[in-house]
């Protein structure tokens, strides 16, 4: 049975996201900080008749990342949705605020791949798929670590497309260009279909995906 992991497992696109790989047969792991949350989640999952497991990661922890990855007998596909929304000032955020938002964004995905790679490279159909978001294209002055954050992750989507074909592996993003709402055009059910139609295509880096708002 293939896996599907995701690290900054929640209750909205990686949940949906789940569930549309799962409808496919694989096996589910989600990962988060929170383990009340994950309980919940697989629970639920479960119950829909998803064989889904957990294992506690936290995105700005890159020890518990590569556990969780190591503990895992396989991966086809590693879906990264952490992310941290935190409202500042541009001249007066501190740099280390920035800097936690930025290991969490960007360097918790090369961590993550890094430590997958191993696996990555055993399936005969693995991807990498990234969960990112419209500050990239429109960056805020209000939300400046998120800002720099999504433009960065946007520009490592590309970065480990180009480098992980050469390795057998596919590589993509979506960027949601607006608030995930569910009923609207950010639905987090066409988020996950959209995550889907990258791994299934394999003919595209970046699905964008606009609100209707």
């Amino acid at each position: 049975m293939a896996t599907y992991a995701v690290i900054g497992a929640g209750p909205g696109v990686s949940y949906e996201t789940a569930r549309r790989f799962g409808k496919e047969g694989f096996e589910l792991v989600l990962m988060s900080r929170s383990e009340d949350k994950l309980k919940e989640l697989v629970n639920q999952l479960n119950e829909e008749g998803f064989k889904a497991s957990y294992q506690v990661a936290d995105a700005n922890d890159s020890g518990t990342i590569k556990k969780a990855i190591t503990s895992l007998s396989e991966i086809d596909v590693l879906h990264y949705n952490a992310s941290v929304l935190v409202e500042a000032d541009l001249l007066t955020v501190e740099a280390e605020q920035l800097e936690k938002e930025y290991r969490i964004d960007v360097l918790g995905i090369i961590e993550a791949v890094q430590g997958a790679m191993p696996k990555l490279k055993k399936s005969s159909n693995a991807a990498v798929l990234l969960t990112g978001g419209g500050l990239a294209l429109n960056p805020s002055a209000g939300l400046p670590g998120l800002s720099l954050g999504k433009s960065a992750m946007r520009s490592l989507g590309f970065m480990l497309h180009d480098r992980l074909k050469k390795e057998g592996v596919f590589a993509g993003m979506i960027t949601i260009n607006g608030m995930v709402e569910r009923g609207t055009a950010l639905d987090p059910e066409n988020a996950a279909e959209a995550l889907f139609s990258l791994y299934q295509n394999q003919d595209q880096v970046e699905i964008k995906l606009e609100s209707d708002k």
